[in-house]
């Protein structure tokens, strides 16, 4: 579980569960953006190697409502050279 507080005002905490089949991870999102309005929505960490993983969210919702999802992210881990 982790907990997410902005300067904002808005606040979420989350329920992370490792997919041990599909090798990623999914967080389950809960909580109330700047606004006061609640959200929720579901995140897969999906990893492609050691650096790399797809970042994507599904089922966003604001008050109860589907809001549109993000396009899927590629995260790369920079390393640097020895």
């Amino acid at each position: 579980m982790s907990v997410s507080i902005s300067s904002t005002g808005a606040r979420s905490t989350s329920v992370w569960t490792y997919e041990a089949d599909e090798k990623h991870w999914t967080t389950k999102h809960q909580g109330v953006d700047e606004r006061g309005r609640e959200t929720s929505s579901t995140l897969h960490q999906i990893h492609t190697d050691k650096d790399t993983f797809t970042w994507e969210v599904k089922d966003a919702k604001v008050d109860g409502e589907d809001s549109p999802n993000p396009p899927p992210r590629l995260i790369v881990r920079r390393v640097k050279p020895k």
